[in-house]
């Protein structure tokens, strides 16, 4: 079982494949990082083509690299996509419109 100082020196990636939900995935990512204090995330959003204002994610959001494709690749090679992106011995997938409560990482990490 881990301890909670090896919990807060976890590292996580974090996934997320959007299409025209950029109002819900800012909102996952401001609940995901005051979910993660304490640990160490990398985010990476993969985007498929949306129509929306995507932009403001790289504004509200600098640390996290979001992904523009010139199409829509669908969520399973979104995802594969991001994959190989990562180093972290933990990896989350989120959908956007997922709400990251307070005390999440906990449990999971723990596990």
């Amino acid at each position: 079982m881990k301890t909670h100082e090896t919990i807060e020196h976890s590292h996580v990636d974090v996934i997320l494949v959007n299409y025209n939900s950029t109002d819900h995935l800012l909102q996952c990512l401001e609940s995901l990082y005051n979910a993660s204090r304490g640990l160490t995330i990398h985010v990476w959003v993969q985007d498929n083509a949306s129509s929306d204002n995507v932009a403001r994610i790289s504004n509200l959001f600098p640390d996290v690299n979001v992904i523009r494709n010139d199409r829509n690749l669908g969520f399973a090679r979104a995802i594969n996509r991001s994959l190989p992106q990562g180093s972290a011995p933990y990896i989350l997938i989120l959908n956007p419109d997922t709400i990251v409560a307070e005390g999440f990482f906990e449990p999971i990490l723990e596990y």
